[in-house]
């Protein structure tokens, strides 16, 4: 990906790329992730990460599963999301934080700007991969 991005940017100097991510990386080796994705790394440009909500109550009503269980969220995953939202900011990588429109939306705002997110972006539930990439 590196080196498509270094050709791209070669070619066309005012292309930015950017990344859509969960941000559940283990608080360990955010650093290391984040690192490596700006300009010294693959040469990104900013990143968007799915905050959801501002609480891990309104995280988890908006990543549990159909059936109600939230078998595949680990127990952490809103702090990490928090933590890698917080480390990226520190880097100076600017993140916009993904919030899903309803309860938590408001509360998920105030956290983000506090954690660093230079903006967000609401999405309406469900979201398809189609309204990601528009």
């Amino acid at each position: 990906m590196r080196d498509t991005i270094a050709l791209v940017k070669e070619k066309r100097p005012g292309i930015t790329f950017g990344l859509y991510t969960s941000g559940l990386v283990n608080g360990s080796t955010s650093m290391d992730v984040i690192d490596r994705l700006g300009k010294g790394g693959i040469g990104l440009s900013c990143g968007e990460v799915s905050l959801l909500g501002g609480d891990p109550v309104s995280y988890l009503n908006v990543t549990e599963g159909v059936d109600g269980s939230a078998s595949t969220v680990e127990k952490n995953a809103f702090g990490n999301v928090c933590a890698f939202i917080g480390m990226a900011s520190e880097k100076g990588f600017p993140i916009t934080a993904a919030l899903a429109d309803g309860p938590g939306n408001r509360s998920g705002k105030d956290l983000a700007k506090s954690l660093g997110a230079l903006s967000t972006q609401t999405y309406q539930l469900p979201v398809d991969e189609i309204t990601i990439c528009l």
